[in-house]
C-alpha cells in the first residue's frame, strides 16, 4: 500500500470492472482510500494517474498509444494493451497481451521521464522478448511435442484457479502446469539448475 497525502492505494487492480467514480466512463481498476470522512474512490487508470500526479505535484503525460501489435520470431502477430501507473517513486508501464496467460512486459522509471521515452523502452523490451523462443515443437514419432529450445528458460509464475495452490508457469506467452513443465525439463535429468526470481520490470 502506498500513502500519498490524503489517499492510499489499496489495490492496483480488481477482477470485477466497474465504472470510474471520476470520469464515469473508464473501467475502474484501482481502489483509493481517502482520508477519514472522505468517500473512497474506484478509478480508471487515466483518472488515477491524474489524481496521483496532483497529489505528488508533478505533471502527467498521457500515452498516445494504448495498444499495438508486434510479430514474434515465427511471424505470429501478438496484440498488446498498454497501461500506465504513476507512483510516488516512479512511473510503471506495462504491455499485456490480449489473451489469458499471454505475454506480459513491464518497465519502471523515474517520474519526469517523457511518455514517448517510456513507450520506446517498453516497445524495445517487447521486441526483445518476442525475438526468442524458449520452448519449441519437436516431431517425435509423428507427434508434435514441446521441448526446451536450449538450456535456459525465462518465464512468469501465475495463479492457477484449478491448481490447488500450485501455480502456472507461463513461457513464450503460453501457460504450462507444473507437471507439464516438469516433463519439459525431464530430458535434463541428472543436470544441475539455478532458480532465480526477478521483478517483472527487470
Amino acid at each position: 500500500m502506498y500513502n500519498v497525502g490524503r489517499l492510499s492505494i489499496l489495490k492496483r487492480e480488481v477482477r470485477v470492472m466497474a465504472g470510474c467514480d471520476q470520469c464515469k466512463k473508464g473501467n475502474a481498476k484501482i481502489h483509493l482510500k481517502m482520508d477519514e470522512g472522505v468517500p473512497n474512490l474506484v478509478l480508471c487508470s487515466d483518472c488515477y494517474n491524474e489524481v496521483m500526479a496532483e497529489e505528488l505535484g508533478v505533471s502527467y503525460e498521457e500515452l498516445l498509444i494504448k495498444s499495438f501489435e508486434m510479430e514474434d520470431s515465427l511471424g505470429e502477430v501478438h496484440q498488446f494493451d498498454v497501461d500506465q501507473r504513476v507512483f510516488p517513486n516512479g512511473t510503471f508501464l506495462e504491455a499485456r497481451e490480449r489473451k489469458e496467460h499471454g505475454y506480459f512486459f513491464a518497465i519502471y522509471d523515474e517520474i519526469g521521464v517523457s511518455a514517448a521515452e517510456l513507450l520506446q523502452k517498453l516497445m524495445e523490451k517487447v521486441k526483445s522478448g518476442l525475438s526468442q523462443k524458449y520452448i519449441e515443437e519437436n516431431d517425435l514419432g509423428g507427434v508434435s511435442q514441446p521441448v526446451l529450445a536450449g538450456d535456459e528458460v525465462w518465464g512468469r509464475i501465475e495463479y492457477d484457479e484449478k491448481g490447488n495452490g500450485v501455480p502456472l508457469v507461463v513461457v513464450d506467452g503460453k501457460p504450462y502446469k507444473w507437471s507439464e513443465f516438469g516433463k519439459l525439463i525431464s530430458a535434463n535429468e541428472g543436470f544441475q539448475f539455478v532458480l532465480k526470481i526477478h521483478e517483472f520490470t527487470d
